[in-house]
């Protein structure tokens, strides 16, 4: 025998061992089968780990306790891990910090249909479904039927509780148990917000966001005349406070929460900043009231960077179109003016310069009734108006079921028809 057949040979031969010990005298292993109709519950939270079939040739009585076939004779086939649920649930158990069950607490399931994107958004506009809302049961127990593949979030109804960490599922058609969920008392923090000069600043926009770049929850409020705020159904952990306002630079604060934590005294400084001052046009010169005119900022959270837009830090034209922008540092500023009926405009501008014109452009209007084949007003539809690239810059309307809408898919004006 040549020398170099020898490993060939012993790793056929450990090959046909390994396949002797797998499948056994039998044969290939037994598919994996789902119970028959009326066995057991209609429908199991888990698949069970591994199912015991008689080897070759058995029969019902054969696999009877009193014959139970030996450990050549059976096959463990173990269950598939995703199996596909038409209607997948949502299960699990309310429990205090001592295990206990927590019963009759409201529990509220917000879905979205977005898969891995929505995963790690704590608030997406539009994506969000009609939540449901069930009571858990003497042992704590809740259960949610999803509709499909959807992921979501769960929240307490209750004001003075909150979960211990965050609730969530993935939309993997599969049913999921959380396990115990543990429920706590919730935290809130109490405090003011004031200028650079001590005065209390009000109608400042607070938010405690949990999570890098605050993707993890967020409560928000505004302050009132004497400036001053609260916060509250936080759970425990390290919160960013930021405060907002078209007239300052935005101000943060950080704060460790314990559960159910009342904490006071917080005080937020807020700097003035620059100021631009300007108008907002249209084609025609005509100064356009009622558009928000807002500046990027640039934020720093640990080593992310975050360029944004802030809808909470807009100011608001007159009815000329004029504006004053304030809160700004640097050199430059990047400004946007946005609003109904018109398009919206980018523009870099000096920091301190005279005072700056931003040019809009009126849009369209188009109006109609939709009606069905015998002429009846359809309501609750969408009809979405888009160009069609054509040399007349004519548009186009396409209508979409409202239940199959996607709102992160549809570009241009759209409308939902009204009961006529």
């Amino acid at each position: 025998m040549k020398p170099q057949l020898v490993p060939v040979l012993l790793l056929l031969a450990a090959l046909g061992v390994a396949t002797w010990l797998f499948f056994g005298p039998g044969g290939a292993p037994a598919p994996w089968t789902p119970p028959a109709e009326g066995a057991g519950s209609a429908r199991s939270t888990a698949a069970p780990a591994s199912v015991t079939t008689a080897g070759r040739g058995g029969t019902a009585a054969d696999a009877a306790p009193s014959a139970a076939p030996t450990a050549s004779e059976r096959t463990e086939v173990s269950a598939p891990p995703n199996e596909v649920a038409a209607s997948p649930r949502v299960t699990g158990r309310l429990v205090d910090r001592e295990g206990a069950p927590r019963a009759g607490l409201e529990v509220a399931a917000r879905t979205w249909g977005l898969g891995g994107a929505a995963e790690v958004i704590a608030d997406v506009p539009g994506a969000a479904a009609a939540g449901q809302k069930v009571t858990t049961d003497d042992a704590g127990r809740f259960v949610f039927t999803l509709d499909g593949a959807r992921s979501g979030s769960l929240s307490l109804e209750a004001e003075h509780l909150v979960f211990a960490e965050r609730a969530r599922f993935r939309g993997d058609r599969a049913d999921q148990d959380l396990g115990d969920l543990l429920v706590v008392d919730a935290a809130t923090i109490a405090g003011v917000v004031r200028d650079q000069l001590g005065a209390p600043v009000p109608g400042v926009r607070v938010a405690a966001e949990f999570g890098p770049m605050g993707v993890g929850s967020t409560s928000r409020t505004e302050t009132d005349e004497q400036g001053a705020f609260v916060v509250g159904r936080l759970r425990p952990g390290t919160w960013t406070l930021r405060a907002t306002s078209a007239r300052h630079l935005p101000g943060a604060a950080e704060q460790r929460l314990e559960a159910g934590q009342q904490l006071e005294g917080v005080v937020i400084t807020l700097e003035a900043g620059a100021a631009i001052a300007g108008r907002v046009v249209d084609e025609r010169g005509v100064g356009v009231g009622e558009m928000s005119v807002t500046s990027q900022r640039t934020e720093r959270t640990g080593e992310v960077e975050i360029v944004r837009f802030s809808d909470e830090e807009a100011a608001v034209t007159g009815a000329d179109g004029s504006f004053v922008v304030a809160g700004l540092e640097g050199q430059r500023a990047t400004l946007k003016a946005y609003g109904d009926g018109h398009t919206t405009a980018i523009q870099v501008v000096e920091v301190g310069a005279e005072p700056v014109v931003m040019r809009v452009q009126r849009l369209a209007r188009i109006s109609g009734v939709l009606v069905n084949e015998t002429g009846d007003p359809v309501a609750g539809s969408r009809v979405r108006a888009s160009t069609d690239g054509g040399a007349e810059g004519g548009a186009t309307a396409l209508v979409e079921d409202v239940a199959d809408l996607d709102l992160h898919r549809i570009d241009g004006a759209r409308a939902t028809t009204d009961e006529a």
